[in-house]
C-alpha cells in the first residue's frame, strides 16, 4: 500500500484493484445472471420501469428519485450477495429490503447526494457563465443550435474538464454508499466519504468497466434491442461484484491481486 493511501477504517479498508479485474467484474455478474436469468431480468426491469415513472413526475421527480434510488440500489446488491452466498433465487420483495430495513439512513444518503449535486450544478453554472462570452452564451441556449455548431467551445476546454472533474467528485462520493450503508452499518455521512476514497482508489478500473459496459449497451442494441435483456441486468449486477471485490476481502468474488 502507498504511504499517500488513506485508511478509514481497518475492516473497510477499500483495495485497489487492477485494471484487468474489470472483466472478473463483468464475468461474476454474468455468472450471477446465468444462476437465476428470470428473477433478474425482472428484477432490473422493476428498478428501471420504477425510475424512470418517478422520474416524470413534474418538479419533485429528480427528488423522488434521488430519496429512493439508494435503498433500491443496495437492496439490488444485498439480494446478488444473498444469491453469491446462499444460492438463494432473488424475489421480488427483495428490492424494497433496504427500505424496509434501513430506510432513514439511506433516504439521507440520497438527500445528501441530491443536495451536493445541486450545489455544485449551481456553483458551475455560475462559473459557465462568468468564463463564456455572452455571444457564446446566446449560442448555447439557442434550441436550434447544437454544440457542434460551435467550435469555439474547444478554446474552453479547460472548463469542460472542471465541470466533468466536479461532477465526477460528487458521483465518487454516492458510489459505493448505499450498499456501506446497508451492508457495513455506516453512517450516511462515513459511507460517503469511504465511496469517495474507494472510488478514485480505483479510479482506472472503473474508467475501464465504464468503457467495457457502454460497449456491451452498444453491442446489446444491435439485434432488435433484444441483447439488453442481458446486458442491462448484468451490468446492473458488477455494482456488487465492483463493490465486493473492493470491500469485502471473504466473498468468492474474483478480485486478482492488488496492484
Amino acid at each position: 500500500m502507498d504511504q499517500t493511501d488513506l485508511i478509514i477504517d481497518n475492516q473497510l479498508e477499500p483495495r485497489r484493484r487492477r485494471v484487468i479485474d474489470c472483466w472478473q467484474w463483468l464475468a461474476a455478474a454474468f455468472a450471477l445472471f446465468r444462476g437465476a436469468p428470470l428473477a433478474w431480468l425482472a428484477l432490473s426491469s422493476l428498478l428501471i420501469v420504477m425510475t424512470l415513472i418517478v422520474m416524470l413526475i413534474p418538479v419533485l421527480g429528480a427528488i423522488v428519485s434521488a430519496v429512493l434510488m439508494p435503498g433500491l440500489l443496495a437492496s439490488f446488491v444485498a439480494a446478488a450477495r444473498e444469491q453469491q452466498n446462499t444460492g438463494r433465487t432473488p424475489q421480488i420483495a427483495d428490492l424494497f429490503a433496504g427500505l424496509r430495513h434501513q430506510p432513514v439512513p439511506l433516504i439521507r444518503v440520497g438527500l445528501y447526494y441530491f443536495v451536493l449535486m445541486t450545489v455544485v450544478m449551481l456553483l458551475l453554472t455560475q462559473l459557465v457563465e462568468a468564463t463564456l462570452p455572452a455571444e457564446l452564451l446566446a449560442k448555447l441556449n439557442d434550441p436550434k443550435t447544437s454544440p457542434e455548431q460551435i467550435p469555439e467551445l474547444l478554446a474552453y476546454w479547460p472548463l469542460a474538464l472542471t465541470i466533468f472533474a466536479s461532477l465526477l467528485l460528487v458521483y465518487s462520493s454516492y458510489f459505493f454508499a448505499p450498499q456501506l450503508v446497508l451492508l457495513q452499518g455506516l453512517r450516511p455521512g462515513e459511507a460517503m466519504k469511504l465511496s469517495l476514497l474507494a472510488f478514485w482508489r480505483n479510479l482506472l478500473p472503473l474508467c475501464a468497466m465504464g468503457v467495457l459496459g457502454l460497449g456491451l449497451i452498444v453491442i446489446g442494441s444491435l439485434p432488435w434491442l433484444l441483447g439488453l435483456l442481458v446486458v442491462f441486468p448484468v451490468l446492473m449486477l458488477t455494482n456488487y461484484t465492483i463493490y465486493a471485490s473492493v470491500f469485502e476481502p471473504n466473498s468468492t468474488i474474483p478480485t486478482g491481486v492488488s496492484a
